[in-house]
Protein backbone atom coordinates (compact mmCIF):
# COMPACT_ATOMS: atom_id res chain seq x y z
CA UNK A 1 0.00 0.00 0.00
CA UNK A 2 1.07 3.26 -1.05
CA UNK A 3 1.42 6.08 1.94
CA UNK A 4 0.09 9.33 1.34
CA UNK A 5 1.99 12.80 2.19
CA UNK A 6 1.63 14.24 5.20
CA UNK A 7 -0.42 17.83 5.01
CA UNK A 8 0.91 20.78 4.54
CA UNK A 9 -0.55 23.95 5.20
CA UNK A 10 -1.08 24.43 1.68
CA UNK A 11 -2.73 21.32 1.05
CA UNK A 12 -4.49 21.02 3.97
CA UNK A 13 -7.51 23.35 3.29
CA UNK A 14 -8.25 21.70 0.30
CA UNK A 15 -8.48 18.24 1.78
CA UNK A 16 -10.49 19.75 4.95
CA UNK A 17 -13.12 20.77 2.69
CA UNK A 18 -12.89 17.21 1.00
CA UNK A 19 -13.71 15.17 4.18
CA UNK A 20 -16.74 18.08 5.35
CA UNK A 21 -18.14 17.60 1.83
CA UNK A 22 -18.33 13.90 2.47
CA UNK A 23 -19.32 14.18 6.43
CA UNK A 24 -19.70 17.03 9.35
CA UNK A 25 -16.77 16.58 12.04
CA UNK A 26 -16.90 18.51 15.22
CA UNK A 27 -14.48 21.26 15.82
CA UNK A 28 -12.62 18.23 17.56
CA UNK A 29 -12.49 15.76 15.34
CA UNK A 30 -11.35 17.57 12.64
CA UNK A 31 -8.65 19.36 14.51
CA UNK A 32 -7.28 15.62 15.53
CA UNK A 33 -7.67 14.48 11.83
CA UNK A 34 -5.67 17.23 10.60
CA UNK A 35 -2.87 16.61 13.21
CA UNK A 36 -2.75 13.25 12.67
CA UNK A 37 -2.88 14.08 9.08
CA UNK A 38 0.78 15.68 9.94
CA UNK A 39 -0.68 19.86 10.62
CA UNK A 40 1.08 21.12 13.80
CA UNK A 41 -1.67 21.61 16.38
CA UNK A 42 -1.23 25.45 15.98
CA UNK A 43 -1.91 25.24 12.42
CA UNK A 44 -4.86 22.60 12.66
CA UNK A 45 -6.50 25.00 15.47
CA UNK A 46 -5.78 27.89 13.01
CA UNK A 47 -7.52 25.49 10.17
CA UNK A 48 -10.08 24.51 11.72
CA UNK A 49 -11.31 27.88 13.11
CA UNK A 50 -10.85 29.53 9.09
CA UNK A 51 -13.13 26.59 8.31
CA UNK A 52 -15.96 27.38 10.97
CA UNK A 53 -15.53 30.99 10.16
CA UNK A 54 -16.41 29.97 6.21
CA UNK A 55 -19.64 27.49 7.20
CA UNK A 56 -17.59 24.32 5.82
CA UNK A 57 -17.46 23.38 9.57
CA UNK A 58 -20.27 24.10 11.88
CA UNK A 59 -20.78 21.96 15.39
CA UNK A 60 -24.28 22.96 16.15
CA UNK A 61 -24.88 21.09 12.50
CA UNK A 62 -22.93 18.11 13.58
CA UNK A 63 -24.57 17.80 17.04
CA UNK A 64 -27.98 17.72 15.18
CA UNK A 65 -26.78 15.35 12.50
CA UNK A 66 -25.13 12.97 15.64
CA UNK A 67 -28.82 13.30 17.19
CA UNK A 68 -30.47 12.28 14.17
CA UNK A 69 -28.10 9.29 13.16
CA UNK A 70 -27.91 7.60 16.42
CA UNK A 71 -31.71 8.23 16.77
CA UNK A 72 -32.22 6.15 13.78
CA UNK A 73 -30.20 3.51 14.56
CA UNK A 74 -31.84 2.87 17.57
CA UNK A 75 -29.48 4.18 20.62
CA UNK A 76 -31.18 6.08 23.51
CA UNK A 77 -30.08 9.77 24.88
CA UNK A 78 -27.34 8.52 27.28
CA UNK A 79 -25.27 6.84 24.58
CA UNK A 80 -25.75 9.95 22.43
CA UNK A 81 -24.92 12.36 25.38
CA UNK A 82 -21.87 10.37 26.33
CA UNK A 83 -20.40 10.16 22.46
CA UNK A 84 -20.86 14.06 22.69
CA UNK A 85 -18.46 14.38 25.08
CA UNK A 86 -15.95 12.32 22.78
CA UNK A 87 -16.55 15.32 20.62
CA UNK A 88 -16.01 17.92 23.40
CA UNK A 89 -19.67 18.63 23.11
CA UNK A 90 -21.14 19.74 25.97
CA UNK A 91 -24.60 19.14 27.92
CA UNK A 92 -26.16 22.63 26.37
CA UNK A 93 -25.12 21.76 22.93
CA UNK A 94 -26.92 17.74 23.37
CA UNK A 95 -30.56 19.57 24.44
CA UNK A 96 -29.76 22.13 21.75
CA UNK A 97 -29.33 19.64 19.28
CA UNK A 98 -32.05 17.43 20.80
CA UNK A 99 -34.98 19.82 20.27
CA UNK A 100 -33.59 20.87 16.75
CA UNK A 101 -33.64 17.47 15.57
CA UNK A 102 -37.47 17.29 17.16
CA UNK A 103 -36.73 13.57 18.26
CA UNK A 104 -39.06 11.91 20.53
CA UNK A 105 -36.82 9.41 22.61
CA UNK A 106 -40.19 7.66 24.03
CA UNK A 107 -41.00 6.63 19.91
CA UNK A 108 -37.28 5.41 19.57
CA UNK A 109 -37.78 3.38 22.49
CA UNK A 110 -41.02 2.00 21.50
CA UNK A 111 -39.15 1.40 18.23
CA UNK A 112 -35.75 -0.17 19.81
CA UNK A 113 -38.45 -2.80 21.46
CA UNK A 114 -40.06 -3.59 18.20
CA UNK A 115 -36.84 -4.67 17.06
CA UNK A 116 -35.39 -6.79 20.13
CA UNK A 117 -35.85 -10.37 19.63
CA UNK A 118 -36.45 -11.03 23.28
CA UNK A 119 -39.94 -11.50 24.70
CA UNK A 120 -38.75 -11.62 28.18
CA UNK A 121 -39.47 -8.32 30.23
CA UNK A 122 -36.62 -8.72 31.68
CA UNK A 123 -34.32 -9.11 28.73
CA UNK A 124 -36.04 -6.73 26.62
CA UNK A 125 -35.53 -3.78 29.73
CA UNK A 126 -31.90 -4.75 29.48
CA UNK A 127 -31.78 -4.29 26.02
CA UNK A 128 -32.74 -0.94 25.94
CA UNK A 129 -30.90 0.29 28.45
CA UNK A 130 -27.97 -0.91 26.64
CA UNK A 131 -28.94 1.17 23.83
CA UNK A 132 -28.68 4.18 26.43
CA UNK A 133 -33.03 4.90 26.94
CA UNK A 134 -33.77 6.44 30.34
CA UNK A 135 -35.60 4.82 32.98
CA UNK A 136 -39.04 6.22 31.97
CA UNK A 137 -39.03 5.39 28.84
CA UNK A 138 -38.22 1.65 29.04
CA UNK A 139 -40.93 2.14 31.36
CA UNK A 140 -43.29 3.48 29.11
CA UNK A 141 -42.05 1.15 25.93
CA UNK A 142 -42.91 -2.04 28.00
CA UNK A 143 -46.12 -0.67 28.92
CA UNK A 144 -46.98 0.22 25.69
CA UNK A 145 -45.24 -3.40 24.08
Amino acid sequence: MRRREPLSTDTAPAAARRWLARRDYSQAELRARLEREGLTATDADRLAAELADGWWQSDERFAVSLVRSRARQGKGPRLVRAEFSGHALDEADFRRACEEAEVDWQAAAAEALRRCRHSDPQRQRQFLQRKGFESDQIRDALAEG
